[in-house]
């Protein structure tokens, strides 16, 4: 068995998680022998909202909004949350993972995102129809900043991306060149956009950074 912080079933919806501090903890088999990494939040509701979270220091995803099976995630906001030192060098790890349809993922902050040998390290994935990713920071992640592959009718804007192993990774899926009918437009990647202070985690921007006025 795999251990999440939090999990909320395919089967719910109109959830809201709000405001928790999710860190820590090894996530091992019953039988006590290594596992597979567990996440921060597990969620594979509908219409529901995922707001100012702090996660930090799990060994897969801070967030997943994910399900393989139906009742596949839809609907869902998540915005405002904070995810630093996840993945800790695990295969499948990263910052928000989401493969929920028309998802809205703005405003969070994910940095020192860790995997292992391109496989984990991403700082945010969307992988579904019609998501909105939008006024995100993404730093310092091993592998991927923003990854869009096979996304559809994706939306992309306004987003940082600086100092990750690839920044972007707009492919798509089946190698056409491009994720299906992505619209990206302000989005300041690959330049140092100046913050006041990452190693105290102050990814405000200082007065000259270029980033400023950047989005729209």
């Amino acid at each position: 068995e795999l251990y999440n912080g939090m999990y909320i079933s395919g089967y719910s919806s109109d959830m809201q998680l709000v405001g928790n501090h999710i860190h820590g903890g090894a996530f091992f088999n019953l039988d006590g022998s290594g596992g597979g990494p567990g996440h921060g939040i597990y969620c594979a509701a509908n219409n529901s909202l995922i707001e100012n979270n702090l996660i930090h220091d799990v060994q897969g995803f801070g967030i997943q909004e994910y399900s393989s099976i139906d009742p596949f995630p839809h609907d869902n906001v998540i915005r405002d949350n904070t995810v630093y030192d996840v993945g800790q060098g695990r295969h499948v790890a990263g910052g928000i993972l989401s493969n929920g349809a028309r998802v809205q993922i703005y405003r969070n902050l994910v940095y020192d995102v860790r995997g292992a040998d391109n496989d984990g390290g991403v700082g945010i994935t969307a992988q579904a129809e019609a998501q909105k990713v939008y006024n995100n920071t993404v730093y310092n992640c091993s592998w991927i900043g923003l990854d869009l592959q096979g996304s559809n009718g994706a939306i992309v804007r306004n987003n940082i991306a600086y100092l990750n192993g690839q920044n972007t990774d707009f492919t798509g899926a089946n190698g056409n060149g491009v994720p299906t009918n992505l619209t990206q437009s302000n989005n300041f990647i690959g330049t140092n956009p100046t913050f006041v202070n990452v190693g105290t985690g102050d990814f405000h921007l200082q007065a000259t950074s270029t980033a400023i006025n950047a989005g729209i």
